[in-house]
């Protein structure tokens, strides 16, 4: 496993720390669940994105229908 460093504001440093009693898990445990969450959401997006930048022939939703 590799560490990263990373400067947060005091406000989400705060409200990292806060969850983290509340929910009785360390700010590394939150921090990397929040990061998995963010690159799992933008990998998805960007595999759309380039799905939808083909230049395969699009179908409408009418056209669907009447296959």
């Amino acid at each position: 496993m590799h560490t990263v460093t990373a400067k947060l504001p005091d406000d989400l440093f705060e409200r990292l720390q806060k969850l983290g009693e509340i929910v009785d898990r360390n700010k590394s445990y939150l921090v990397r669940k929040a990061l998995e969450a963010f690159l799992d959401e933008r990998e998805d997006y960007f595999i759309a994105l380039h799905r939808l930048e083909q230049t395969n022939p699009r179908i409408s939703l009418v056209e669907l229908d009447k296959e």
